[in-house]
């Protein structure tokens, strides 16, 4: 989070991933308890094969998309191991002539916040992250839309709009991985038929055609004043136009978001809807006693 904080590599060409090797190794070579050599050796190595990008974001997208962090993590975990054994990686891999800063990121200075963990967001449904909003607010305002929808003006952010809105994909996402990527899926879908889970990629719904008319029949804007609120929060709103009249529905702070967060509660009756019961309750022990 302090790195992703510290500088976006998204309009580099690079995915945020690349950020998991960093953070990864370091997190290991802490628990390893590595000397300052071989910890810095274990980021070195972490990072300099590990470099991610963002083409796994664009376009179709692909299964590899949903394994490419746990990949980063995995290769992290194999550095910390070469360190711990003697290992040496690459000498300034940040700032070297052909280091991460030149290379990948540009300079920038990190500022760690030790409570920044705190801000992270539990997803509520299965969706990109800057589409929860969208999905809740369809969700709240599906039952009082009365008649057929004519039209939907959707307003958001320049964010949103470039990962999860823009490019003919979006339209007519063909694999699951596209379409939990693209907030005018998620939108028709979650208007037509309610909350997204799990099945709501199936290609009974890729190929649905009521989808597909929804998402023609949706419009949208980008907000400068939803710009100035995000990263800080996450805003949508959205008209549904039929011939009964407009329904709005405004949404800041999806449930989830640090500033709505989850209950306890919360979490594990999430967990037991995606789980069987005896796993749940195998994992709400192990939490419970860390």
């Amino acid at each position: 989070c302090g790195l992703s904080d510290a500088v976006s590599i998204r309009d580099r060409g690079w995915d945020h991933v690349t950020y998991i090797s960093i953070s990864t190794a370091a997190g290991l070579a802490f628990l390893g308890d590595l000397d300052s050599k071989k910890f810095e050796n274990c980021i070195s190595l972490g990072i300099n094969n590990n470099i991610s990008l963002r083409q796994t974001r664009a376009g179709e997208l692909s299964m590899w998309k949903g394994l490419t962090a746990s990949n980063a993590s995995r290769n992290s975990v194999f550095a910390f191991s070469l360190a711990a054994n003697g290992v040496s990686g690459p000498s300034d891999v940040f700032t070297g002539e052909m280091g991460f800063f030149k290379q990948v990121s540009g300079k920038f200075d990190l500022h760690l916040d030790v409570n920044r963990i705190l801000k992270t967001m539990i997803k509520n449904y299965p969706v990109e992250y800057h589409a929860m909003s969208a999905v809740e607010s369809c969700e709240s305002l599906r039952s009082s839309i009365d008649g057929e929808i004519k039209e939907i003006e959707i307003e958001t952010f320049s964010v949103a709009d470039k990962i999860i809105i823009k490019g003919p994909e979006k339209k007519r996402p063909k694999t699951k991985e596209t379409a939990d990527h693209s907030m005018p899926y998620l939108v028709a879908y979650t208007l037509l038929y309610g909350r997204p889970g799990p099945k709501s990629y199936r290609s009974e719904f890729l190929e649905n055609r009521k989808i597909a008319a929804l998402i023609d029949k949706t419009h949208f804007t980008i907000s400068e004043r939803f710009d100035q609120l995000y990263p800080e929060h996450l805003p949508f709103r959205i008209t549904v136009k039929t011939a009964s009249g407009e329904f709005e529905n405004e949404i800041i702070d999806p449930r989830g978001h640090h500033r709505n967060p989850f209950s306890w509660e919360g979490i594990v009756q999430k967990g037991k809807s995606l789980m069987s019961e005896e796993s749940a309750k195998e994992i709400v022990t192990a939490v419970k006693t860390l």
